[in-house]
């Protein structure tokens, strides 16, 4: 898609000086910002696949994917000015499709929700299953943390993980979860507590296994001096 045609800001044909494949996501957006069109197409190149992949894991429908994607790279057009060096611009873009998944199923809430496997949970809400200690745990890196959640959620049992995914990573009401999952609110409330807990139990049982490894290497390296 040509996105210069939503704007009234035409992208010059010719692009500034950088190679394609070293330019940084963050030169590329610069260039973007002062009208570049073959950055942006480089970007979309660099992008596709990896969101298409991320997408489709919840979504399933090819068609209704590639539907979302035109969508994530059109407002990323469109909000470019937006876009600071500053962040990462792979959370950013990242962030942006995740959004517009929650708003594809607030528009079609009788789609069906198989949390698998494949499924990926990144950006989900944490703050309800991960206490302060936990989370400034200087043992476990971010990326480790969040390999354990996804770990944990998908070994819930299916209504937990539907209720916990819809409530912490989609952010439905407990009124649209209801309505979608066909039970009580009460049994929602329920089902979320007992999830979070479950997920709390093994994520600390975790963190006190990594401690006591860690403890014993270093009684190890004590003894042998």
């Amino acid at each position: 898609m040509d996105y210069s045609k939503n704007s009234s800001e035409p992208l010059c044909s010719q692009s500034t000086t950088y190679n394609d494949s070293a330019a940084t996501d963050d030169h590329l957006m610069i260039a973007i910002q002062n009208g570049d069109s073959k950055a942006f197409k480089t970007l979309q190149n660099r992008y596709y696949e990896r969101l298409f992949s991320f997408v489709i894991r919840s979504i399933k429908s090819h068609e209704e994917t590639e539907d979302v994607l035109q969508e994530v790279f059109y407002r990323v057009y469109k909000y470019r000015a937006q876009y600071k060096s500053i962040a990462s611009f792979s959370t950013w873009i990242h962030t942006i499709a995740r959004n517009l998944i929650r708003s594809h199923f607030r528009k079609y809430p009788n789609k069906d929700m198989s949390f698998s496997a494949g499924s990926d949970f990144s950006g989900f809400d944490n703050s309800k299953i991960l206490d302060t200690a936990l989370l400034q745990d200087q043992l476990l890196e971010q990326e480790e943390v969040n390999r354990m959640l996804n770990e944990t959620l998908l070994s819930l049992r299916p209504e937990f993980r539907t209720a916990l995914v819809l409530r912490d990573y989609l952010h439905f009401s407990y009124e649209e979860i209801a309505l979608k999952t066909e039970v009580p609110v009460g049994t929602v409330k329920s089902r979320i507590n007992r999830g979070r807990a479950i997920m709390r139990e093994f994520l600390q049982k975790k963190v006190n296994q990594k401690e006591s490894r860690v403890s014993r290497a270093e009684s190890s390296r004590v003894f042998a001096k």
